[in-house]
């Protein structure tokens, strides 16, 4: 029986084991268990993390649209544009939710360390990486937001999910998240109040490859979220307990009570 069978089949016989990286590589099983699968890249700020995002990354999963789902944050350092909780913190989220998930893969490497690891140097483009495990078919798993700003931002879009070669400035910076890993094809979540087509189905190079919606929490957001907290509203059916614990401990968001 070979190797990649072998993983598999421990895979789908532990059902509370969840796949966090760095496990995987000390377990040896890093990176047979992605070679010949479709993976999805979620990138997102996840502050907070919320079951709308819970809901696009395990759907996938279910609908066997992705073998396997890999959530990664903007990491930060563009705070000028963007205030965000701390990277740990909402690392820390990631982790709580996703824990005991066989197939959504979790991981504290840097933007740069996550590039090393997946990637080796491109033959034809000097400045960019490709994917070096074989058969790996990476997916973008971007929300039209995201997708609305690249339309509208072609100049720094052009560098987004192409595998750029990471400066060293950008290193531990969500730009550099946004540059790790090169997708082959982009899937886009819809969410209500967000109407964007892409021009030509397309980001750049990147083709969109499908639209999904998944209704049960299309209208959940983090800015939303955010709005609640600091009315001291319930959370209950916007985030999960593990959050909503995360939250209370370092008073985030400007939370009186949740």
């Amino acid at each position: 029986m070979s190797k990649k069978i072998i993983i598999n089949l421990a895979l789908c016989l532990s059902v509370s084991y969840g796949l966090i990286l760095e496990d995987l590589i000390v377990e040896r099983n890093f990176p047979f268990i992605f070679e010949g699968r479709r993976v999805g890249y979620f990138l997102g700020s996840f502050d907070p993390l919320h079951k709308g995002h819970e809901e696009a990354a395990t759907k996938l999963l279910e609908y066997s649209i992705c073998d396997y789902v890999l959530i990664y944050p903007s990491w930060g350092g563009d705070n000028s544009y963007k205030r965000r909780a701390d990277i740990d913190i909402r690392l820390d989220m990631l982790f709580a939710v996703f824990k005991d998930h066989p197939k959504v893969v979790v991981t504290r490497f840097n933007p740069k360390q996550l590039q090393n690891l997946f990637t080796n140097a491109h033959p034809q483009k000097e400045s960019y990486r490709k994917i070096s495990i074989k058969g790996m078919h990476l997916i973008g798993l971007i929300g039209v937001d995201r997708a609305e700003w690249a339309l509208n931002n072609p100049k720094e879009a052009a560098y987004y999910l192409t595998g750029y070669n990471i400066p060293p400035q950008f290193e531990c910076h969500t730009y550099g998240s946004c540059m790790a890993l090169p997708v082959d094809s982009l899937i886009l979540f819809e969410r209500e109040g967000f109407h964007v087509i892409a021009k030509d189905y397309r980001i750049g190079d990147i083709t969109i490859e499908k639209t999904v919606s998944f209704r049960d929490y299309a209208h959940v957001s983090s800015s939303v979220v955010k709005q609640r907290i600091k009315k001291g509203h319930s959370l209950k059916n916007w985030v999960s307990d593990s959050v909503i614990n995360i939250v209370k401990k370092h008073s985030l968001y400007g939370s009186v009570k949740v």
